[in-house]
């Protein structure tokens, strides 16, 4: 299952949940040398006596002058802007691996004495300018409780930090209850003071004396390998931090290895090995020197908190992994590869400087359909004209571009919808919508690009019993329909409840083209994954099916209003270049900050030069930014519905705001700004001119005529008017042949 992606369909809600596999767990730091002894990621109460600072770390440990903070300073856990301190690196590369703070005793700066058993989230933040810029949020055990005055102990970290640069920790708790932070007045830690910060960044809010610090205690280790000043660099196995429940372990049971060993032993999920290093700030490709002898084994790897994944070939003896391109910053990096799919070992890991791939050759602008309409046609060459350049946002479910809009003052380009309740055999159960292919219609009026999926109800043979529901019957576990056999019996029920379906759906899709208006048209998708019945039973009848859609819909029923985009990264599954327009990829990645190269490398070498590429799907909000850094260049990004959106986890605020306001994302005001133009004029067959262009989708235009191109506008007269549905017009002006020169200009009111 590529991706590792599981499906579920909600009904009732109609969202859709998809849930990683193999996804990166908090690490459980351990070493044999102290002191280098920490737990993963937690929090723990130490008791009240100070923690004993390490040689490298930054505290401030007194509670000398502690006083209750409150009014406009809300120095509590319940503060809706989290409390928090910040610090500042000197000029060693340090790694983080614990951040200590003291709660306030009765009767200073204490609150309800214990809030219970609850979780708490600490989130670590850089700070630039008095802006936060949130790194990471980390949340508790559930069940955590502590007495009150003690100190609180997150462990288990391995972040690489900048020199000379100012960070912040706030600590909040999550539940209810309010108990104050410990404090100590007169300045006592020069490099940073008691701060609050919102949860997902912005303007920090110092207490108005600013003399006051927080008890706590940021843990730091020394870098382990200080890198060249130029050139690649290698990091053995066998010298990094090795972690996990069990812990893996150094041998040289097998030759072949470089330096003094390898690692093997990677039997859990959280099993890492860890690097921390310096290194010249740029781009790096990533080399993995592995052994895979138990077959094909899936890694999960992170770089600086950035998250990705790989698929390392079975071979018995080690091989070189090309792992693409990474990022490594000023200060200090790290490095972790493990967990996965776990029983492969890890000999080193060697990164080379190189620079960014160049963006996407251009694609010829040309439809599979010869007969596409003007709009269509128009659509796709704004898609190509932009490609490599700028990426067009997007958004599944039009009910949710309003919480983008909140949030970044922006809305998406293109939004997508799912004509899954056409399906007859969804109707048959009663699940025939009211008018949603006419509130697709009606997106154009705000100018949107319409996008289509159609997660197609089986035709028949559903097995409708508990957790295999008719209303889950897309999904391969929930039918026995074959499409193969289906197919290869052109005389079969089954191939005619196929042709019925199509039928139906052309129905919706024809009101769409009766409106002029073109589609992202995405049928079939993730064939691949097999978790759908059209790809249930292999490529040959998947591509056999595709064929058979796109000439029902295209020449039967003369639908031209169509961009056909193909959802699949596997080159076995590709329909064919004459009945496919748009490439793409759905993601769903454990860390939304993956340029996803590893779908990105293997379709650009397919299709640069052929195709658009686009990212059909996402679980969250992708960094597009990020994605250009490393060459990755999407035509568009569509993240997917529900909680992908609304929670903060796959879709912070900070990030979306970040993203809708790039110069390198298309928006929709953005895109309604480009103005009308006039593409072609020529004389029509009765003799009049005609003229055709673009424009803002769903706004109103004018023609206006002159024959005096010297007069202001306001003494021309308005030829035709009308409305750019589907971005486009058509005008026809019958006077034309009465003068001797006629001028246009086209405007919008």
């Amino acid at each position: 299952m590529r991706g590792s992606a599981l499906r579920a369909y909600s009904e009732k809600l109609s969202t859709r949940l998809k849930i990683k596999l193999n996804g990166f767990i908090g690490l459980a730091i351990l070493t044999l040398a102290a002191p280098w002894v920490v737990r993963a990621q937690s929090l723990a109460d130490i008791g009240a006596a100070n923690p004993t600072p390490g040689t490298n770390d930054i505290f401030q440990l007194s509670t000398n002058g502690n006083q209750p903070l409150t009014g406009a300073f809300n120095y509590f856990t319940d503060s809706a802007t989290p409390p928090g301190q910040t610090f500042t690196t000197g000029t060693n590369a340090l790694v983080l691996t614990s951040v200590s703070l003291k709660t306030g005793s009765a009767p200073l700066n204490s609150g309800n004495g214990g809030l219970g058993p609850q979780p708490y989230q600490l989130r670590l933040f850089s700070v630039a300018s008095n802006t936060a810029t949130l790194l990471n949020t980390y949340t508790s055990a559930t069940t955590f409780s502590y007495a009150d005055g003690d100190w609180l102990q997150w462990s288990g970290f391995f972040l690489g930090l900048a020199t000379n640069t100012t960070y912040a920790y706030t600590f909040q708790r999550v539940s209810n209850g309010w108990d104050g932070l410990a404090v100590a007045s007169g300045n006592l830690y020069s490099g940073g003071e008691v701060v609050l910060i919102p949860s997902v960044g912005g303007a920090l809010t110092y207490q108005s004396s600013r003399t006051l610090d927080a008890a706590f205690g940021i843990g730091l280790a020394r870098v382990q390998t200080n890198g060249p000043a130029s050139g690649a660099l290698t990091l053995e196995a066998e010298r990094g931090l090795l972690t996990g429940s069990p812990v893996p372990y150094v041998t040289t049971a097998t030759a072949g290895y470089s330096g003094t060993g390898y690692v093997t032993g990677i039997q859990d999920s959280t099993a890492r090995v860890n690097w921390s290093f310096t290194a010249a700030p740029g781009l790096y490709r990533l080399t993995i020197r592995f052994r895979s002898p138990f077959g094909q084994k899936g890694f999960d790897a992170n770089i600086n908190g950035h998250g990705f994944s790989g698929m390392f070939p079975q071979n018995n003896s080690f091989a070189d992994y090309d792992a693409g391109l990474v990022q490594v910053v000023a200060g200090a990096n790290t490095l972790q590869i493990g967990g996965g799919w776990t029983y492969f070992e890890i000999d080193r890991a060697v990164l080379t400087p190189t620079t960014a791939p160049l963006p996407p050759l251009p694609v010829p602008a040309t439809l599979s359909d010869p007969q596409a309409t003007f709009a269509t046609r128009m659509l796709m060459a704004s898609l190509v004209a932009d490609y490599g350049k700028v990426t067009w946002s997007g958004q599944h479910n039009s009910g949710e571009v309003a919480l983008i809009q909140s949030t970044t003052g922006r809305k998406p380009v293109i939004v997508a919808g799912d004509l899954i309740d056409y399906s007859p055999t969804r109707v048959q159960f009663g699940g025939m919508p009211v008018n949603y292919t006419e509130s697709q219609i009606a997106l154009e009026t705000s100018g949107h690009v319409l996008s289509l999926i159609w997660h197609w109800n089986a035709p028949t043979n559903l097995i409708n019993t508990v957790g295999h529901e008719w209303w889950r019957a897309f999904y391969t576990d929930s039918t026995t329909f074959d499409v193969a056999a289906a197919l290869a019996n052109t005389n079969s029920p089954e191939y005619a409840f196929i042709l019925r379906d199509i039928d139906a759906i052309a129905v919706q899709l024809k009101k769409v083209s009766s409106n002029n208006i073109p589609v992202l048209w995405r049928p079939l998708h993730e064939a691949s994954g097999g978790w759908f019945w059209w790809g249930a039973k292999g490529s040959g009848p998947f591509k056999s099916l595709w064929r058979l859609l796109y000439q029902r819909l295209t020449v039967y029923h003369n639908l031209h209003n169509l961009i056909w985009v193909c959802t699949n990264i596997d080159p076995s599954w590709y329909p064919g270049n004459d009945v496919v327009d748009i490439v793409s990829a759905d993601d769903y990645p454990t860390d939304i900050t993956d340029p996803l190269q590893g779908d990105w490398n293997p379709l650009i070498a397919q299709f640069n030069g052929v195709k658009l590429i686009a990212l059909s799907e996402f679980g969250g909000i992708p960094d597009i930014e990020r994605m250009h850094l490393f060459g990755v260049w999407f035509s568009y990004f569509a993240p997917w519905t529900g909680s992908y959106i609304e929670s903060a986890t796959y879709a912070p605020p900070a990030t979306m705001t970040r993203i809708y306001n790039s110069p390198e994302v298309i928006v929709l005001d953005e895109m309604n700004a480009r103005p009308p133009t006039i593409l072609t004029n020529r004389p029509s067959g009765n003799g009049a001119f005609q003229l055709a262009g673009t424009g803002p989708r769903g706004a109103a235009f004018r023609i206006l005529a002159s024959t005096n191109l010297a007069l202001p506008r306001t003494n021309w007269l308005t030829m035709s008017n009308g409305i750019f549905s589907g971005g486009v017009y058509i005008s026809s002006d019958p006077k034309a042949t009465n003068y001797a020169n006629r001028f246009y200009q086209i405007a919008t009111p």
